[in-house]
């Protein structure tokens, strides 16, 4: 087994490293520190980073507390009078329901020893797992909804389908590829935010797929200004009535919506960027479980064989501040 200062200097070095799986080593449990870096790693490859909430949570944390100011907490005064009137705060656990996957891969022992990286060559895989982990991570905390006929997607409701529980506005297959158009479908999502979360627009979030987002640059180009030149020629931010615009590629934009039915639906998603949460378990001081990466050999396809073992989930906090807009046209389909 890796002894815990083995694994910090290795994944100091390059996240992941898979040398000190030399000498009949079968890996183990990531301790605290590991699995705090690995996960900070995963989140900072994804498209997440700086639009959602990462919880670190343990094995036995399953829920997050939330308090909240729902009304007006401020009174008139009289002089003299004292004030019989008092404010409270609402108090709620959000529950997070963590499920757990696996990321399985072997390489051949012909590969190993042919390549131009030689055992070097594990690592660099190992890279690539992580990385693409970030964006299957990305992808189910967008589209899981529990009735998926993809069992990866069903493993649990993502926030497409956990804002169908906060503000729903109909965009009316409009799309975004018309200023007019664009001017109506994000000032709908605005309107529809209750005015209390709408006091730091920086703080919000547009949430859409690539196409719509394109959908909204062939408009802007279109405009005989200078930002219509730049959004022509150059990467711009998209700010949309002061709120910035993200693009989540893994956001679909092909979804099957309305009747009669027409597949070039999508959707957008407008909320605070903290109230998006993603949570991925860790171990704990004396705890036995949390995220695990394991080591073994087939002796009879002769190939080195790995899989990590890890569990997550997401969660949205106050679906009272997510906006979604619903039957939106997406041109490129």
């Amino acid at each position: 087994m890796w002894t815990a200062k083995q694994l910090l200097e290795r994944l100091e070095k390059a996240i992941i490293q898979t040398s000190d799986f030399s000498g009949g080593s079968k890996g183990g449990l990531l301790p605290p520190e590991i699995a705090d870096k690995f996960v900070d790693y995963v989140y900072d490859m994804s498209k997440l980073k700086d639009n959602a909430r990462l919880m670190k949570i343990t094995p036995d944390q399953k829920h997050i507390d939330k308090v909240a100011v729902g009304s007006r907490v401020a009174l008139p005064k009289s002089e003299a009078v004292k004030v019989t009137e008092r404010r409270g705060v609402s108090t709620e656990r959000i529950t997070i329901n963590t499920k757990p996957i696996a990321v399985p891969w072997e390489i051949s022992r012909e590969t190993l020893a042919r390549n131009i990286e030689g055992e070097n060559f594990e690592d660099t895989v190992a890279r690539l797992m992580a990385t693409q982990l970030a964006n299957d991570l990305e992808e189910l905390f967008i589209q899981g909804d529990t009735n998926s006929s993809d069992p990866y997607l069903a493993l649990l409701d993502g926030w497409g389908k956990l804002a169908d529980g906060g503000h729903v506005v109909d965009a009316g297959r409009k799309s975004l590829a018309t200023l007019s158009d664009a001017r109506k479908i994000f000032g709908d999502l605005i309107r529809a935010m209750p005015k209390k979360f709408l006091r730091d627009r920086s703080e919000l979030r547009f949430i859409a797929g690539t196409n719509v987002v394109q959908d909204y640059i062939d408009s802007l180009s279109e405009r005989a200004t200078a930002l219509g030149d730049q959004a022509l020629q150059q990467r711009i931010t998209l700010t949309p009535f002061g709120i910035p615009l993200i693009e989540i590629p893994l956001l679909p934009t092909n979804q099957t919506y309305g009747s009669p039915a027409s597949s070039d639906n999508s959707f957008i998603l407008l909320t605070h960027f903290q109230n998006l949460i993603t949570a991925i378990e860790v171990q704990y001081a004396g705890g036995a479980t949390g995220i695990e990466l394991l080591k073994d050999t087939d002796i009879f396809g002769n190939t080195r064989q790995y899989c990590m073992h890890l569990s997550q989930g997401c969660a949205i906090q106050e679906k009272d501040a997510m906006v979604k807009a619903v039957n939106l046209r997406s041109s490129a389909g």
